[in-house]
């Protein structure tokens, strides 16, 4: 199931696709490795939140891939991505951190990360996530427009200027 699956979503049959992979990973016992037990898992909460807008659904998924994996950084940041969507802001700051800590060079987590500070007004902790983001990725010019407008929020007016005309 899991490479009939794979099959199936590479081919952009992604209605086709959640059903299998969800066949793979109840058999999973059976016939997939583990590091293929990870991908059915990710790919399933992909799917399930892209195609069909099912972020409950995803977030399960993504609480599977972390069952198997606790420091897969991926998962983790995906996870902060559902709680994000469900508006679940400080649960989300902690799957996007826990995440970066593992693996820090993921420009659009730090972005990310920095604008669910901006959204509990932590802005000196946003211009922080911002900065790791625009060292890995200096042309990332929405991260430029976030750290400007943090900038903005505590009356740092040059360098404000200066980041929003990177953007």
């Amino acid at each position: 199931w899991f490479h009939r699956a794979r099959t199936e979503q590479q081919l952009g049959m992604d209605a086709q696709a959640i059903p299998s992979f969800q066949k793979a990973v109840e058999h999973r016992t059976l016939s997939l490795r583990a590091n293929e037990a990870v991908e059915a898992y990710f790919q399933l909460a992909k799917l399930l939140r892209e195609a069909n807008g099912d972020i409950a659904g995803a977030e399960r998924a993504y609480r599977e891939v972390l069952r198997l994996g606790p420091d897969r950084s991926g998962g983790h940041v995906m996870l902060g991505v559902t709680r994000r969507e469900a508006n679940r802001l400080p649960e989300s700051l902690h799957h996007y951190s826990y995440g970066l800590k593992l693996h820090p060079a993921i420009p659009a987590a730090q972005f990310n990360r920095g604008q669910i500070y901006s959204a509990l007004q932590r802005e000196g902790e946003a211009l922080a996530s911002d900065g790791p983001a625009l060292r890995v990725e200096p042309t990332f010019a929405i991260a430029h427009e976030q750290r400007g407008e943090s900038l903005l929020s505590e009356a740092r007016v040059g360098e404000a200027t200066h980041s929003l005309q990177r953007a």
